[in-house]
């Protein structure tokens, strides 16, 4: 499992529908230059993907630790207040998650695949709760986050699958569920 954060074109439309995004405060005027969103993209390896397709129960435990990761997230969130240099715990956020179990290959012939993942869009806000102000998502903590968000993940995601029944290893990329020949996961793979 991997977490990792992009600049998605749809926060920024997102970002556009909800209204106290429009009253987002920052010192420096920087307009529609700011970035509007990230996009806190939570993966889960070939295994796990392939299990969740002839077992129910793997793609709500994938929702909860997503869910629960995001809330981890959330911990390390911090107003960007002014200059570039200060910023301010707030501990909140706002995301959309999408979770999809199919992605489109990047090369020809561009066939779907099986790949149990979630877009959790983070909109650039955060609220200050002491000053009752809306300011702009300091990005430095939240990309930090991405390897605790990372290894949360893989740990809860492990021990749920054990409490289902599952042998899991450990692999340099996360949990994988034991039994699958890397014959077989190469064949839903991209690179195959």
């Amino acid at each position: 499992m991997k977490v990792t954060m992009t600049r998605p074109q749809t926060a920024f439309e997102l970002s556009r529908y909800h209204p106290d995004v429009r009253r987002v405060r920052d010192k420096d005027e920087q307009g529609d230059r700011r970035r509007r969103g990230y996009d806190c993209m939570h993966s889960s390896n070939k295994s796990i993907t392939l299990q969740a397709a002839v077992d129910p129960r793997i793609c709500p435990l994938f929702e909860r630790v997503n869910k629960d990761m995001l809330a981890e997230i959330e911990r390390f969130v911090r107003a960007k207040i002014g200059d570039k240099n200060t910023s301010k715990a707030t501990g909140n956020c706002l995301a959309a998650v999408f979770i999809h179990d199919l992605t489109r290959l990047s090369v020809p012939p561009y066939n779907l695949v099986p790949h149990l993942h979630a877009h959790n869009l983070i909109i650039n806000f955060t609220h200050d709760k002491d000053t009752n102000t809306n300011y702009y998502i300091d990005p430095i903590p939240l990309y930090n986050a991405q390897v605790w968000a990372t290894q949360y993940s893989n740990v809860e995601m492990t021990k749920g699958l054990r409490e289902l029944g599952y042998e899991v290893e450990t692999t340099r990329s996360g949990p994988e569920i034991k039994g699958y020949t890397s014959e077989a996961i190469d064949a839903f793979s991209e690179h195959s």
